[in-house]
């Protein structure tokens, strides 16, 4: 949190950018995620989770990445845009793809 709050300067400067970076990221690693349950074969059920799973995964390790192997803890602040734009696309994709089920 400390880091994202230093970095609030370049946050204000780069938002619209970080954000649609962070768009493109979210929707690429969904149809990453998708198009290889569906070549695998997986039930459309795996193919729900694997479409959610992926762009949540990649941000985990862009972190980790980021931190130890280059030494820049300064990319917290576009993992946290990334964090809040993927939570919302997600979210209308879950809205979107599990339909209510009616009582029989």
């Amino acid at each position: 949190i400390l880091i994202v709050l230093g970095q609030r300067d370049a946050l204000r400067v780069s938002a619209g950018e970080m954000v649609l970076v962070s768009v493109l990221f979210t929707a690429l690693a969904m149809v990453s995620g998708f198009g290889l349950a569906w070549i695998t074969g997986r039930s459309v059920a795996d193919r729900l989770t694997y479409t959610i799973e992926f762009p949540c995964r990649n941000l985990v390790l862009a972190l980790m990445v980021a931190d130890t192997a280059l030494d820049r803890p300064d990319f917290a602040a576009i993992a946290a845009v990334l964090l809040l734009v993927q939570s919302v696309i997600i979210l209308f994709y879950v809205l979107i793809v599990e339909k209510p089920k009616t009582a029989v």
